[in-house]
């Protein structure tokens, strides 16, 4: 299970001012505590914890909170995993450029 750690704790601060502080409809409270547990479930392995009576709105409005760390997170992880794949295509790209550099200044002048 991971452990909490400063940067695991930094990105859901970070996801979250992405999720909340942009033009978008109102949530409640226990709606984003819910967006913060299921984040801090999925970066830092923190069980989800809350105190409201199941059936409530407050429980149901945290369980919908959950729903959306889902999909911030699967979001968050796409990109990721774009930016890696984009920059391996780039260190692959600049190695090739690098030799192919490299051949061309070893040719002798006029070849």
């Amino acid at each position: 299970m991971p452990t909490e750690s400063v940067a695991s704790t930094a990105l859901v601060a970070t996801l979250m001012d992405a999720a909340f502080n942009r033009p978008r409809d109102p949530r409640s409270a226990e709606y984003q505590a819910g967006v913060r547990a299921g984040l801090a479930l999925r970066i830092c392995g923190t069980p989800a914890v809350h105190q409201h009576t199941p059936g409530s709105a407050q429980h149901d409005a945290f369980y919908s909170g959950i729903d959306e760390a889902r999909a911030i997170w699967r979001d968050h992880q796409e990109k990721e995993a774009r930016a890696r794949y984009n920059r391996a295509r780039q260190e692959k790209y600049d190695a090739a450029d690098a030799a192919g550099a490299t051949a061309d200044n070893t040719q002798p002048d006029g070849a």
